[in-house]
């Protein structure tokens, strides 16, 4: 992501791809100098400094961060590790931007005879991608990233060319208003509706779901072999919708929490990111405060849910573990 900064305000937008306004309010974000102090160290300990000097707030999250500036005012080192560096007009100007078309994403697989999908549903934090990597990897399955198709990326992560987005994948081209109105609505009317702890009309879901299935089935028909595909559902209703979409060939997982407090603590690792394992327990606590409200959220799976199945994840449960479970399940 790129970030344009205009004295203490700055948009954040995505090389090569059109914005609307709604994702532009997403990526904005505002740009102290000071004095900082922060529960976490690590970017004081990877500088050498004793306090940050730069705070960036990210307004749609309410989120802020804290950083060190270099002595040359080229490069930010986060406190996560990660860093920002200084990009000028010709620099940008050479960007490669390079995009796959949404109606045909490209990918590495070869064509097989057709066989099953495995969907992998799941609070946030409990191996969903993890797990759909191990299939992918050792059991030679086709991982279609569900997320990837709302954020309007090539969804065959791990097989696709390789983009700077999140998942590693390109931005896709062509995208149809019809899918961006309903992906957007899907966001405004639905997650975030969720998160609130509010209800959700379930023609969000439907309108979603209806468009996610089409894509998979269509893939399925190129492509053929066994599919795992990982994406949050969020009600009993839509993992329903979805299994009469896909059919019979469908078996449905969700990772549930099998212990209290395993979904805060595994994302709250996730915040803090590099060396997590390093990270002092006043930073920790700070990570499990900002995401608390991101935890639970999924209606847990009933019993007489067709094809459908709840995995109880616990701490000593290893990635392997989830995988040969939802393989028992997939029969």
């Amino acid at each position: 992501m790129l970030v344009d900064i205009q004295g203490e305000s700055g948009q954040g937008s995505v090389p090569g791809k059109d914005e609307d306004e709604q994702e532009k309010a997403q990526m904005k974000i505002r740009v102290k100098s000071g004095i900082f102090s922060n529960p976490d160290k690590r970017g004081l300990d990877a500088t050498g400094k004793e306090n940050y000097d730069v705070e960036i707030y990210y307004v749609h999250h309410d989120l802020s961060t804290h950083g060190v500036l270099s002595e040359d005012k080229k490069k930010i080192t986060m406190m996560d590790g990660n860093i920002l560096e200084l990009m000028d007009e010709e620099a940008k100007k050479n960007m490669k931007v390079e995009q796959d078309p949404a109606e045909n994403p490209p990918n590495n697989y070869s064509p097989k005879a057709m066989g099953k999908i495995l969907w992998i549903s799941g609070m946030s934090g409990m191996g969903k991608t993890t797990t759909a990597k191990l299939l992918q990897k050792k059991e030679g399955f086709v991982n279609y990233e569900g997320d990837c198709f709302i954020y309007g990326l090539n969804p065959y992560v791990g097989a696709a060319p390789e983009g700077s987005s999140f998942f590693g994948t390109r931005n896709l081209s062509g995208i149809s208003q019809k899918r961006k109105d309903v992906c957007k609505a899907s966001i405004e009317k639905g997650y975030t509706e969720i998160f609130k702890g509010n209800s959700v009309d379930p023609k969000i879901w439907e309108d979603l779901y209806d468009l996610i299935c089409e894509d998979i089935l269509k893939g399925r028909a190129k492509i053929g072999g066994d599919w795992v595909v990982g994406q949050a559902v969020y009600t009993k209703v839509a993992r329903e919708y979805i299994g009469k979409q896909l059919g019979a060939d469908l078996t449905m997982v969700v990772l549930e929490s099998g212990e209290e407090n395993l979904q805060l603590d595994r994302l709250a690792t996730r915040v803090l990111s590099l060396g997590a394992e390093d990270a002092s327990q006043e930073a920790r606590e700070a990570a499990e405060k900002q995401v608390a409200k991101s935890v639970g959220g999924i209606e847990p799976v009933e019993v007489g849910e067709l094809n459908t199945f709840a995995i109880k994840v616990t701490k000593t449960m290893t990635p392997d573990d989830v995988a040969k479970i939802a393989l028992t399940h997939m029969g």
